[in-house]
């Protein structure tokens, strides 16, 4: 939630670039619909389309990798690889 706060500090002094380059770090590791929410709030307010359409590849991204964001990882990654399918499993032995 730290990021956030920054973001918004930066946004009210008018560094919309500055903010927007936080909330991408934090979309990263926060576990949170608060940082899309607030993206989506500051490109709704000073974006345009393509900004908009950063948000949805980040979203994308993010969500669709088969990783997900953590606070800390063992391994000193910010992603941890979900489980993989049972499936997979089996096609291999």
């Amino acid at each position: 939630m730290m990021c956030i706060m920054f973001a918004e500090m930066e946004r009210s002094v008018g560094e919309i670039d500055r903010a927007r380059g936080i909330y991408r770090y934090a979309s990263q590791y926060e576990d949170s619909q608060v940082v899309w929410e607030k993206w989506h709030e500051l490109e709704t307010e000073h974006g345009n389309e393509d900004t908009y359409r950063d948000i949805l590849s980040v979203k994308q991204t993010v969500s669709g990798s088969g990783l997900r964001p953590v606070k800390k990882s063992r391994s000193g990654s910010p992603f941890e690889t979900l489980p993989t399918s049972p499936v997979k499993k089996m096609r291999t032995m």
